[in-house]
């Protein structure tokens, strides 16, 4: 039988299947086809920042909050009236208490979901009253996230024996390195509620990332060795100067960061990425990637993704259940 926080998101999101799989908004990547080919596969698609349109089955919005505007946020919420909202990335707690008071008061059909990555995140949340909560495990998770923090083996565990402790009931989704049905299984026999696919979904066919690069994520393995947390990237880039300092980002190891840290200056190693940016070259360009990438091996349908990591984890978790019930 299911969870009773498994069950609340059947009841949320009713055109789901169990386990509820979960697209993350992905900026730059996370389009209307990308959202729209999950959906269709019975899980939850997300939009990136600034990418929405209205479409039929629901669908999320995400938003960095710390950046974001909440009017404009409230107006694309009432505008195409999403399933749920996603917020990552607070300035600090009182913006975030803003955010959550504003959207219950003016978009109360809409369920919201917090990316957090440490205990005292988990328990704002929890006295907040948000619906759910992501759990990202940012020792394996592609993208942004808090420069400190674990992985999702022990985040998810003490995020549930929070909620139990609390009284409460509040869907987990655990986030950060799961590629496969082996990592979506593991998650919820973690305890997890769902799970959220980033790095997988980039390598689909409906994600709006270059060819290139989702080709680079079929190519790499050994993702705990090829891929690493920094900001330097994001120095690079120009976005170092908005994003809050106990963020980072993983990435896949390439020229601009062995240079940078060969001591290369940041005047060369800059002039050298916008070369790069001319021609789309993912040889010194940042590529966003979880440890988890050595475990893609083609480009697929991103419904085809979706399905498979669902019934896989199906399939893993019975089998085993049978294996140690004998």
């Amino acid at each position: 039988m299911a969870s009773s926080a498994t069950s609340l998101l059947s009841s949320w999101f009713p055109w789901t299947s169990t386990p509820l799989i979960v697209a993350a908004p992905m900026r730059t990547v996370s389009g209307s086809a990308l959202a729209a080919a999950v959906s269709n596969a019975n899980a939850l698609g997300f939009f990136g920042a600034g990418a929405w349109r209205r479409f039929n089955p629901p669908f999320g919005i995400g938003f960095l909050i710390f950046k974001a505007s909440l009017a404009v946020a409230l107006e694309a919420t009432k505008t195409y009236r999403p399933a749920a909202v996603w917020f990552f990335a607070q300035a600090d707690s009182e913006q975030l208490k803003e955010w959550v008071q504003a959207f219950r008061d003016a978009a109360p059909w809409t369920k919201i979901f917090v990316q957090i990555s440490s205990m005292g995140e988990a328990q704002e949340l929890l006295e907040l009253g948000v619906d759910a909560i992501v759990a990202q495990g940012v020792a394996d998770s592609g993208g942004h996230g808090r420069k400190a923090g674990g992985s999702i083996l022990t985040f998810v565990p003490e995020v549930k024996d929070l909620i139990r402790k609390m009284g409460k009931v509040v869907p987990v989704l655990a986030a950060g390195g799961i590629s496969d049905g082996r990592g979506a299984a593991a998650a919820l026999a973690l305890g997890a509620d769902g799970v959220v696919l980033g790095t997988r979904l980039v390598a689909s066919v409906e994600s709006d990332a270059p060819e290139n690069f989702k080709q680079l994520l079929v190519d790499t393995g050994d993702g705990g060795v090829s891929t690493v947390r920094t900001r330097v990237y994001d120095d690079l880039r120009g976005t170092g100067r908005w994003w809050p300092q106990q963020y980072d980002g993983r990435v896949i190891i390439n020229d601009s960061f062995r240079d940078h840290q060969s001591g290369m200056d940041e005047e060369t190693n800059l002039e050298l990425h916008q070369t790069a940016l001319k021609g789309n070259d993912f040889s010194r360009l940042t590529a966003f990637s979880g440890t988890g990438v050595g475990l893609i091996r083609e480009v697929l349908p991103a419904g085809e993704i979706v399905q498979s990591v669902r019934q896989d984890a199906r399939d893993i978790l019975l089998q085993r259940a049978r294996e140690f019930l004998e």
